[in-house]
């Protein structure tokens, strides 16, 4: 359960995609007024190791998808990268250092597939928790954005 003074943002990073040597299409997130947060990687089937996965900021958003201005690199998961060896998995990025410290406003998880053996099938959703005023009424996921019909079980996660 929440603490009544905080609500929780989330939104697809990665829609489900299936791609071959390809870069996923993938959401620019709003940090302003988020204290902490996460992003879950949800790896289907990887025949060959992604060919990148990072965390990119910026102070401008061109568009749902696009990263405006002088982007940076937040974290560059070169060393680690999902592989064959973790179809299946659930691969958990937390923001919250981030997210604590001096930071740009909008983030993007930028991920490519690798070239060989078929399609990478990827998905990844952000949730961030920020501080709410007293009264603001939002007490539901609906208010909260979220359109969710259940919660099943979550298993095989890892952290990167």
């Amino acid at each position: 359960m929440n603490n009544p003074l905080q609500t929780d943002t989330v939104a697809w990073a990665i829609t489900h995609q299936a791609v071959n040597n390809a870069a996923f299409t993938s959401q620019v997130i709003d940090t302003a007024e988020l204290i902490t947060g996460e992003i879950v990687l949800g790896i289907g089937t990887l025949p060959v190791a992604l060919a990148s996965l990072k965390l990119v900021e910026s102070d401008v958003k061109t568009n749902d998808t696009t990263l405006g201005g002088t982007t940076a690199d937040v974290q560059d998961y070169a060393t680690a990268l999902p592989n064959a060896t973790q179809d299946g998995k659930l691969i958990v990025l937390n923001l919250q250092r981030y997210l604590t410290g001096p930071h740009k406003r909008y983030i993007q998880l930028q991920a490519t597939a690798g070239n060989g053996g078929g399609n990478s099938d990827v998905s990844a959703w952000f949730r961030g928790v920020s501080r709410l005023p007293l009264g603001d009424g939002k007490t539901t996921a609906t208010d909260r954005g979220a359109d969710v019909d259940r919660v099943t079980f979550i298993a095989g996660a890892a952290e990167v």
